[in-house]
């Protein structure tokens, strides 16, 4: 089994300035009996990162299409090579109807 976690756009999975989600991502995992089935996906540009798999969804700026859209698009193209049995998502409800259309 494994289980992706999709994090808030921007939000930063660091001990330096981390977000409200990210510290309750990191703790929760941190604790879990899944903890090394777990993959924590995001985007940040800060270096330094919870000690957790996480994998940075690197995103080129567009003028012409929503940022939000890209972002889960890429996850969706990550997600695809090593599928997950659990897909999480936090505080974005709008980020399901794009991972089903």
């Amino acid at each position: 089994m494994k289980i992706a976690i999709l994090l808030p756009y921007k939000e930063n999975f660091s001990p330096l300035y981390p977000g409200a989600v990210s510290l309750f991502v990191y703790e929760t995992s941190n604790k879990s009996i899944f903890k090394k089935k777990i993959t924590v996906f995001g985007s940040t540009e800060i270096r330094k990162k919870f000690p957790i798999k996480y994998v940075d969804i690197k995103l080129k700026k567009n003028p012409l299409k929503s940022q939000t859209k890209s972002y889960v698009e890429k996850f969706i193209k990550l997600e695809r090579k090593e599928r997950s049995s659990i897909i999480e998502i936090h505080n974005r409800p709008s980020y399901v109807n794009i991972l089903i259309s």
